[in-house]
């Protein structure tokens, strides 16, 4: 986009902007004017306002610049503090400012920009800036790197993201491997309380899968214009005590046109599995006339993804009246204060000092479904080398699903565990995940400047020649670790 596009053309209020944003304003209103809460001079005149989950700043668009790769911000708010211009009022605000950015560079958050025209301080005759227009990015903006002094470099996120969805599923007590017979609760009105048993039921029924993709049906697909579109996925249910529960997240849901349903329901009938689905269906008495070969295939299967790319989990929902009012069986859009309800029960890991004990643990991505008894015994070892050359408090596990970070005042580096025995297989399945982890933008990782494979077996003669050559001809700082088991 360029640089023009983004010149905001009215001056709406920061109180709303911020609000949406995603940020909680209630506290706005707790002064002597509370039914004016935009008006609270507490707030209206910050550069800087952050939640748990995202950091909104203020920024001039004149200080924007552009690159190859798109527009970016240098920020020095350490030099502002101590130029000597800055009264104690400005001085507060950008200290402020300087905590948001740290903040959104240690927790690796989203940074959300209301962008402002007009005269700064600094250009300004009065010494006062001057607002003639603002507005909200629509797209989120990262850090891209800290140089440790107090400059920081923000950059917009120019490449389309993928949109975020919520949806219901209908109610199962046997984890959607097979009709369980729970939908004698449902309106006789719905489908599933029509025929006892919804097709979503055989969701995660893992072990049939196609070329590696599992294809299924999601009710929210169903309706709406959803073919050959690819989505990220909550999925909820709600539980006989009402309770909402949030029960997985699918990335890079994929939704099926016709023909693409068709082909997948010839595949399902030729292995027996619709045979097999009509047959469960039987033994819960439910209408299994409703599955057949010769039925709208879209009616059966509706979407695709892959069976590495599910996270399961089992979070509560807050009972609150925009969860209630999502009760029909649709893909909602989930943005702005909307995706900030659902992310409290999808928090990011947080991470650990410690390796994780040896039990599955279900990982968002490209990672394997669970860990293997060879990855924990290599990660628990890796972690001791690691105290030993970098100190107890650099060394971090699981921080936004990196196997193993350090983190010191120098550099970051990151360490992707692999346990085949194989050192070119190691690579093969590390390297991919490695770029993405310390490059791509919507990673929350922040940028990496080493990254290290991790394997149990010895690189030969030609693993150690491809990784010189990934390092001198494509310049990525790129190894490999050895790590005895």
């Amino acid at each position: 986009m360029p640089l023009s596009d983004l010149r905001p053309t009215s001056l709406p209020r920061v109180y709303d902007l911020v609000k949406s944003a995603g940020l909680d304003v209630r506290d706005w209103s707790n002064y002597k004017h509370p039914d004016k809460p935009a008006g609270n001079p507490k707030y209206c005149y910050e550069w800087a306002f952050w939640s748990d989950y995202r950091v909104v700043l203020l920024l001039w668009i004149q200080d924007f610049e552009e690159d190859h790769r798109g527009i970016y911000q240098d920020l020095d708010y350490k030099e502002k503090e101590e130029n000597g211009s800055w009264n104690s009022v400005q001085l507060r605000r950008v200290k402020r400012m300087q905590e948001a950015l740290q903040i959104a560079w240690d927790q690796k958050l989203p940074v959300s920009v209301i962008i402002n025209e007009g005269q700064r301080k600094e250009d300004s005759e009065s010494g006062a800036s001057v607002v003639d227009a603002r507005k909200l990015d629509d797209r989120d903006w990262f850090l891209e790197s800290y140089n440790g002094h107090g400059v920081y470099r923000l950059r917009r996120i120019e490449a389309e993201q993928r949109a975020v969805k919520l949806t219901r599923l209908v109610y199962n007590s046997l984890d959607w491997r097979c009709p369980s017979g729970d939908d004698k609760r449902e309106s006789s009105t719905t489908y599933s309380g029509k025929n006892g048993f919804g097709h979503e039921e055989w969701l995660f029924r893992d072990e049939w899968l196609i070329d590696g993709w599992r294809y299924a049906f999601i009710q929210g697909f169903h309706k709406g214009n959803y073919q050959r579109k690819v989505f990220d996925v909550g999925l909820y249910t709600i539980e006989p005590s009402r309770t909402r529960r949030l029960v997985a997240v699918i990335y890079e849901v994929e939704g099926l046109d016709q023909d693409e349903s068709a082909k997948a329901l010839g595949i399902f009938q030729e292995k027996g599995w619709l045979a097999k689905m009509k047959a469960e269906v039987d033994e819960i008495n439910g209408n299994s006339s409703a599955i057949h070969p010769h039925a709208a295939a879209r009616d059966i299967i509706n979407v695709r993804f892959r069976r590495e790319k599910v996270e399961r989990m089992s979070f509560e929902m807050e009972d609150t009246d925009w969860i209630r009012g999502r009760h029909r069986y649709m893909l909602y859009d989930i943005e702005g204060s909307d995706k900030i309800l659902v992310e409290r029960s999808v928090k990011r890991r947080a991470g650990s000092h410690d390796a994780p004990e040896g039990k599955a643990v279900f990982r968002k991505g490209g990672k394997p479904v669970e860990y293997t008894p060879e990855h924990f015994e290599i990660q628990r070892k890796l972690v001791d080398e690691l105290r030993e050359e970098f100190g107890f408090k650099a060394v971090m596990c699981e921080q936004d699903f990196v196997d193993v970070r350090v983190e010191t005042p120098e550099r970051r580096i990151f360490f992707e565990i692999k346990t085949d025995l194989l050192v070119k297989s190691v690579i093969r399945q590390a390297i991919g995940q490695l770029l993405e982890y310390g490059y791509h933008p919507g990673s929350p990782c922040g940028r990496a400047d080493e990254l290290v494979i991790v394997g149990r077996g010895a690189p030969d003669r030609t693993d150690a020649l491809y990784l010189e050559m990934l390092q001198k001809q494509f310049r990525l700082p790129i190894s490999y670790r050895q790590v005895k088991i």
